[in-house]
């Protein structure tokens, strides 16, 4: 947390400066236009005085056609004094020709080497937009390492988490590492193209305060000259004022002659003043533009000063971040060895529920086999038994119903018998002895047909007690067979839904919590349906959620979530009880005493069931 505050307070000193260095732009630009501005009032100045020197000369020239009239004769050597001093200003006005065409090409040479000098300024400007653009690079550089910090501290707490849950999702974690390293890679290299870059506005800047050094000499120089050219002027002033009161004495033909060629020397003298003034203004303006090559110099030191000292933060930053990645990266190494250590445990443990898994479906299906076989077969022995107990049972009711009316017949007989006898002992015909044991005879047999009954009745409700064990281990055995149809279905699901895509199921299960239309989810509900193998009864559990329309006040029934049952091992085989005892698994131990109860809950959708590893 602190590395990415202090990268922001960087990224704000960087934006300050950014800022600060614009608003210096436009103060330098608002300074060009302002000296611009001054230089043309300069020029418009200069304008001006030329005109008033002209008018002066044009005055002088006017006062000397007019004094011209007065002009007597005078005597020759005066005019030839005249003359020669107009040959020597004659002379010294070519000269000063021929100086200020040295003096012009010179200038021209000068602003040429003004305009490189200038032209080697915008190149500096522009590499210094080019350092401003790199540094804008590494500004956002230092944005991105800045957030992929922060991905890789996310990343840390999530690996964290997958650590916590059996490290699920440890390649997303080196994905984001290879993607940061990368784009410390991308910031080093744009760091160094910084550097080079700045190395190579630093040699411009020596250069170009090289050739402003020059220029300031060849400046110096000019105006050197130009001061010199001030003097002569100065002086063929004096010298014209001196011919001008000095024709007094000469002819009027000469004196025509000297004022032509005083004109002509004025002339020229204007000319020479307008050049001067030219130049003048030519040498204010470079002096000008001299001095505001030194400002945006001074001012580039110091924004490249500025620069070197935010350069240098910017590589202590960058250096400090590359050592808090450095240890980030150890410490992601650490959790790589960490997670590879965890995945190879958890993989040996996968694999050792897995082997038990199959050899649990293994064992499954041969306890299925064997159950169906023997439930088969205590099915048919069943049924045998219930046959042949119901035959007995009719062949024994039948006996039993001739038993009882032979018994009533012979009753019937005896009776009729003992009426007859009584009726004979009444009227005498047999004696008291006879009586008697008929009497006794017909009692024992009366006991036995009773004894017998009570006997075959007895045999009658064992006989039906033992049905109803036999139907209701029938139905237990029933019972259980379903149940581990059931629990075969629901080993065989397990086995397929270990083998789907959890990426794949991801995704899925995304785009159904993401969609609104009906039709798509109702595709996709399939689709989960076969990935996540749904039982008949979650498919109908589904169906009659999806079917009932409830008000839109009214919310549905909370429901238990329940975990699903621990997988245990079965016994493999099925050893016969006793009548009243029916072989179970553990978890299914008092089916036999009843109706066989409901199978357990299927598992959640979406979940893997619980399958206890071995220690």
């Amino acid at each position: 947390m602190e590395d990415s505050g202090s990268a922001d307070s960087l990224l704000a000193e960087l934006a300050t400066w950014q800022q600060e260095w614009h608003k210096q732009e436009e103060a330098r630009r608002a300074e060009a236009l302002e000296m611009q501005r001054k230089h043309q009032e300069a020029m418009d100045a200069l304008e001006a005085q030329v005109r008033q020197l002209a008018s002066e000369h044009r005055d002088q020239l006017l006062a000397s056609q007019g004094g011209a009239g007065h002009i007597g004769d005078g005597s020759n050597p005066a005019v030839e004094a005249l003359k020669g001093d107009l040959k020597t200003l004659e002379e010294n006005n070519d000269a000063l020709r021929a100086s200020l065409r040295d003096k012009s090409e010179e200038l021209r040479l000068a602003l040429a080497e003004h305009d490189r000098t200038t032209q080697r300024v915008e190149s500096l400007e522009t590499s210094l937009r080019d350092n401003q653009a790199a540094l804008d690079k590494a500004t956002t550089a230092a944005k991105h390492l800045n957030s992929a910090k922060r991905q890789m501290a996310s990343s840390h707490e999530e690996q964290i988490l997958f650590l916590q849950m059996q490290v699920k999702s440890s390649k997303d974690a080196e994905a984001r590492l290879q993607a940061a390293e990368t784009e410390a890679r991308t910031v080093k290299q744009a760091y160094d193209e910084l550097q080079n870059t700045y190395q190579a506005s630093l040699d411009k800047v020596a250069e170009g305060e090289a050739n402003a050094g020059a220029s300031a000499a060849l400046v110096l120089e000019k105006e050197g000259l130009v001061a010199t050219l001030r003097g002569e002027v100065s002086d063929l002033k004096v010298q014209l004022r001196k011919v001008g009161g000095g024709s007094g004495g000469l002819s009027e033909e000469e004196a025509r002659q000297q004022a032509q060629d005083m004109a002509r020397l004025r002339e020229e003298r204007d000319q020479v003043s307008q050049e001067i003034g030219s130049k003048d203004a030519l040498v204010k303006r470079l002096r000008q533009e001299a001095e505001a090559a030194e400002q945006l110099h001074a001012t580039r030191t110091a924004l490249i000063a500025t620069r070197d000292a935010q350069i240098a933060q910017l590589t202590v930053r960058i250096e400090a971040l590359e050592g808090e990645r450095s240890k980030q990266e150890e410490m992601l190494g650490a959790e790589r060895r960490a997670v590879a250590e965890v995945q190879e445990r958890h993989a040996a443990e996968l694999a050792a529920v897995r082997q038990e898994v199959a050899t649990l479906q293994d064992e499954a299906a041969k306890e299925t086999e064997e159950a169906a076989s023997l439930a088969a077969t205590k099915l048919r022995e069943h049924e045998d038994e219930t046959n042949r107990l119901r035959e007995d049972f009719s062949k024994k009711s039948t006996l039993a119903r001739q038993l009882i009316a032979e018994k009533d017949d012979a009753l019937q007989r005896l009776t009729q018998e003992a009426e007859e006898l009584r009726s004979e002992v009444e009227s005498g015909g047999h004696s008291e002895r006879k009586i008697m044991e008929l009497a006794q005879a017909q009692a024992s047999r009366e006991a036995e047909v009773k004894a017998s009954v009570t006997v075959r009745e007895q045999e009658l409700l064992k006989l039906h007690e033992v049905l109803r064990v036999k139907e209701g281990q029938i139905q237990a055995t029933t019972s259980e067979l379903a149940s581990l149809r059931n629990e075969v279905q629901q080993l065989r699901r397990m086995s397929r839904r270990d083998g789907v895509n959890m990426e794949y199921l991801k995704n899925i299960v995304v785009q159904y919590l993401a969609l609104r239309d009906s039709s798509q989810k109702k595709t996709l509900e399939r689709v989960l349906a076969t990935l996540l193998q749904f039982s008949p009864d979650e498919h109908r559990e589904i169906e009659d959620a999806q079917n009932s329309i409830l008000p839109l006040w009214a919310s549905p029934p909370p429901k238990e979530i329940r975990p699903p049952p621990t997988m245990m091992p079965r016994p493999q085989q099925l050893l016969p009880g006793p009548p009243s005892v029916v072989p179970t698994s553990p978890h299914r131990a008092g089916a036999a005493a009843g109706p066989a109860g409901p199978p357990p809950p299927p598992p959640l959708p979406g979940t893997v069931p619980f399958v206890s590893s071995p220690k």
